[in-house]
């Protein structure tokens, strides 16, 4: 058993990662605006290479005002250009701190449970080595045991 994750987070830090996070959701949240799954499907997207084209837009939709349909609102413009360039500058440390966490949590958990399997096994042998207290620690951990379903014996046609 590799164990690579041998880490434990103080109370204190626990505290302050806490209250940190809420900060930053109680600061964005005013400016966000949740899509349905229909919403997130359809319409344009810009992505990390339209940047620089949304950007010359707002340029250049200012600078040729005059020549703009109604339909396009290129104070509006932007402004949209300005908040994607903003929020971006969130996302990209928050989604590397995302999955540095998930990748942690995960790794911690396989070990966690590897470890737990190596538990169950030694209580298992214990119990049918009848060691006092034994069969109920396997029994409680054999409820909670997230093994593959036993397959029910089919019946014969």
């Amino acid at each position: 058993m590799n164990n690579v994750i041998n880490v434990q987070i103080s109370a204190a830090d626990d505290t302050a990662i806490k209250a940190a996070i809420q900060t930053i959701v109680t600061k964005a949240t005013p400016y966000l605006h949740a899509l349905t799954d229909d919403e997130r499907v359809g319409g344009l997207k810009m992505g990390d290479k339209s940047v620089a084209f949304v950007q010359k837009g707002a340029t250049y939709g200012l600078q040729f005002a005059a020549e703009m349909p109604a339909s396009v609102k290129v104070a509006d413009l932007a402004v949209d250009s300005n908040v994607v360039t903003v929020l971006n500058s969130y996302i990209k440390p928050i989604a590397t701190l995302l999955r540095g966490l998930e990748d942690t949590a995960m790794l911690a958990g396989g070990e966690a449970m590897e470890s737990s399997v190596g538990v169950y096994s030694a209580i298992k042998l214990a119990a049918h080595n009848n060691v006092p207290g034994a069969q109920e620690a396997y029994n409680d951990m054999r409820e909670r045991f997230p093994g593959a379903p036993r397959k029910k014996a089919e019946k014969p046609a």
